[in-house]
Formats: C-alpha cells, sequence, structure tokens
C-alpha cells in the first residue's frame, strides 16, 4: 500500500518498491492536489490517485517530471498520444514543428523544471525571429499539446502553456482576400487568352543533329477547362483546395446545382497522399452554386472522359460505370488526383 501523508492541503505519496542490491529502500514519491472540498471526498479522491500512481510505478509506466526531458517526452507523447488522436499528416505537421522550433530551444530541459516563464520567452523569440502570429499560434498548439499530454498523465503539475500570451495580430499580418471586383476581374481573366513571350534560342534537329535558330514569337494560351473550374469553384463556394481537390463526380449534382463537401485530402510523408474526413462535422456540407459552375463543370467532364479514352491503358482513374467515383481534378498524364500543390502553381 502506498502512503499518504497530508502536507498542509497537498499530499506526499510514497510507493516502496523493496530493496536494491545493498540492502538500500527504494521508493517513488509525487505530490497531489485534490480538488473536492469536503473531507470524505478528499480522502476517496488521494486514495484513487495514490492507488493509481502504485499501479503505474509498479508497472514501471510511472514518469517523474524531474528526470525526464521535454526531448524524450515528445517521443512518448508521439508513440502514445499522438498516433491515436491525431491523423497521420497532423501528427507528421506537429512533430516537424516540435522538431524545428521546440526542441533546439527546450530539448534537453527536464519536462517539469520547464515554467511559464520559459516557455513566454520561446513564443516571444518565435515571433521575433519573424515568423507570422499564425505560424507562432501552430507552434504554440503544438507545444501545449505535448505539455497537456504531461499534465493529464501527472509526468507534470501544471501545464506552463496555460499562463503564456501570445502575440496580437497587427493588421498589416492579417489574411489578404479578394474583394467582389477584383473577384469578378480574376475570374473574367480566366477565361481571356494571354500572351507567352519566346526569346529567341537555338534549338536541335532530332534527325540530323543540326542547329537552327528560332526567332522570337508570342504563343497566345488559355486557361485549361479544369482550372477554370477549380478557381470557380474556390470562389463561388469557399470551399479549402483540399476539399476540392477530394471531389468526385459522385459529389456534383447538375440537376440542383449543389456540391457536396464530405471529405479532403491531406499530403503525407509516410502514405503520401490520402483522403480523410472533414475536420469538422460542420464541415460536412452541400452548397448550391451559380449556373456558370455547372456549365464548367459539365465540359470538364465531358473532357476529363475524352482524355480517359485517349490516354487508354495509361489511364490510372475509374472507368465506365464507376467514373462517378473518379476524381475531379486531376494529373492530365494519368488521371489520378491532382497533387495538392499544383493549384497554388498554377494560381501564381
Amino acid at each position: 500500500m502506498a502512503s499518504i501523508k497530508n502536507r498542509n492541503g497537498s499530499y506526499l505519496i510514497t510507493v516502496s518498491l523493496g530493496r536494491d542490491t545493498e540492502g538500500k529502500k527504494l521508493f517513488q514519491t509525487t505530490t497531489y492536489k485534490p480538488t473536492a472540498t469536503t473531507p470524505k471526498a478528499i480522502e476517496k479522491e488521494v486514495q484513487r490517485f495514490a492507488q493509481e500512481f502504485e499501479s503505474r510505478v509498479k508497472a514501471g509506466k510511472y514518469l517523474s517530471g524531474d528526470k525526464v526531458s521535454f526531448a524524450d517526452f515528445v517521443s512518448i507523447w508521439d508513440t502514445d498520444w499522438a498516433s491515436t488522436h491525431l491523423t497521420i499528416a497532423v501528427r507528421e505537421n506537429y512533430n516537424a514543428n516540435i522538431r524545428r522550433h521546440a526542441l533546439p530551444e527546450l530539448g534537453n530541459m527536464k519536462i517539469a523544471k520547464i515554467h511559464p516563464v520559459q516557455v513566454q520567452s520561446y513564443i516571444n523569440k518565435l515571433y521575433q525571429s519573424g515568423l507570422s502570429p499564425a505560424t507562432v499560434k501552430y507552434s504554440y498548439a503544438c507545444l501545449n499539446s505535448v505539455f497537456g499530454y504531461a499534465y493529464r498523465m501527472k509526468v507534470i503539475d501544471e501545464n506552463p502553456c496555460e499562463r503564456v500570451e501570445l502575440p496580437k495580430q497587427k493588421k498589416s499580418d492579417a489574411l489578404h482576400f479578394f474583394d467582389d471586383r477584383q473577384a469578378r476581374i480574376f475570374l473574367n481573366a480566366l477565361e481571356s487568352s494571354f500572351p507567352i513571350i519566346h526569346k529567341s534560342h537555338t534549338r536541335t534537329l532530332t534527325s540530323s543533329g543540326e542547329k537552327y535558330l528560332v526567332m522570337d514569337y508570342v504563343e497566345n494560351r488559355r486557361i485549361s477547362t479544369q482550372f477554370q473550374c477549380f478557381f470557380n469553384l474556390a470562389v463561388y463556394g469557399g470551399f479549402r483546395r483540399e476539399e476540392i481537390l477530394a471531389l468526385t463526380w459522385a459529389d456534383i449534382d447538375f440537376t440542383n446545382q449543389t456540391v457536396s463537401i464530405t471529405k479532403a485530402c491531406s499530403m503525407t510523408k509516410t502514405a503520401g497522399l490520402i483522403i480523410k474526413e472533414t475536420k469538422t462535422q460542420s464541415g460536412v456540407r452541400t452548397i448550391r452554386l451559380p449556373e456558370r459552375c455547372f456549365a464548367k463543370l459539365a465540359q470538364w467532364k465531358k473532357e476529363e472522359l475524352q482524355l480517359a479514352l485517349a490516354l487508354g491503358t495509361k489511364w490510372e482513374g475509374q472507368r465506365g460505370s464507376n467514373f462517378e467515383k473518379q476524381f475531379i481534378f486531376i494529373q492530365t498524364d494519368s488521371g489520378k488526383m491532382m497533387n495538392i500543390s499544383t493549384p497554388a502553381h498554377k494560381f501564381h
């Protein structure tokens, strides 16, 4: 049985672990401050904690925040909590952020010795390094996840992140977005041709290897139907890039002119491009969009079907009766879902 001593409302819990090879007594201690208010409830709460503490110690699962470093606990957090509570992509991003920012500053410190003032200093340093408030807030969320788990597991007595204040966002840091006029200009520009100027250069004939000079010339190009569809959905639907890329033809209701958002894609290092549920239940929604969006979608669906036939065996997407399950936005040389970085490149 663990021994319990009252120290002015805070209880010292001691668990005996026998003796070492030299006969010296071994024990593990911790302190606990109950939240109950009545003597009987306090007694029950402390007894329950003491039993749980003794079980963890004797099972070899107890960790002392005075002995384990922040870096070591991050590994424990990743294996015991992040692996089952976070998606693959979020887990990878959290770990990458912690490795890049938190470990160089806090990694070697014992986790119980990291106080709010040190976490505040760390957050301030991130902001002063030129990172945006949004990025600093994300780094804070990663750190808070680790400390929050350490607190719940009684490795530390307090989560130091709870006392930290994040930098206030300046007006200059606010998101920039199109107003109505700019949105109309952008959407109209998608349907206009634009010049590509080719400077004079030398080419080589494949047949003979002979070189010849090509003079300056201008080539008129147009944005493909596929990307016209993508950006119209982005503007009119307000959909996230990851939601648009995960759309299949089954999500498009041409009769009622609605688009259903039920999933999103995500890029991971371990599993590549994956499809997952939306972040929250409220993210599942059906949106009615203007006629112009469905006219373009209908044209692109026709073009995509033709592309599937033209590619033949190189087409890796859905065919025939399964075409409704086909991704709308694709890599045009294979029919696979479009790469997550492609829309940004095309936008620029």
